[in-house]
């Protein structure tokens, strides 16, 4: 009887071991798995934010030319490239597209003795992060004021 109690006792054993192997596989496959869901959304966050920066850049131009594409057809598409990191290398080429002209209204500028319409232009920006080929496409739109009676022509 001693011999089948010992051999009881090394099955318990042999099983309490495969089960507790097959919980720390999955507890280091899920950890994993939660990484890599981490990482796809800090890298999609940079590269919208890579994005935002080159479009703000254009926006904040001197000129008005530069930001009208009617005015300046031969600016788009235009292509930029971010260093994210500050470490001399390019992490991410962002293509901009010629802005689409979504619509605009005229305002009521009787105290100014000129018409004024505001235009509404949407950009879009197509981020490829450098390192991954992962790309990511936002738009921003942009609201730009004009004497032009017809600025999206």
């Amino acid at each position: 009887m001693g011999g089948r109690v010992k051999g009881n006792i090394l099955f318990m054993t042999l099983m309490f071991l495969l089960v507790s192997t097959i919980l720390v596989s999955l507890g280091i496959k899920l950890g994993m798995s939660h990484l890599r869901i981490v990482a796809n959304s800090q890298a999609h966050d940079e590269a919208v934010n890579a994005a935002q920066q080159v479009i703000d850049q254009i926006i904040n131009q001197p000129t008005s030319a530069t930001l009208d594409p009617i005015a300046n057809p031969g600016a788009y598409p235009q292509t930029f490239t971010v260093d994210a990191d500050k470490d001399g290398v390019n992490d991410y080429s962002v293509l901009v597209a010629r802005p689409v002209c979504e619509g605009f209204r005229e305002l009521d500028s009787s105290s100014v003795g000129y018409q004024t319409y505001a235009v509404q232009w949407d950009f879009q920006a197509t981020v490829t992060d450098t390192r991954t080929g992962t790309q990511v496409i936002t738009h921003q739109g942009i609201r730009v004021l004009t004497k032009d009676s017809d600025p999206c022509s």
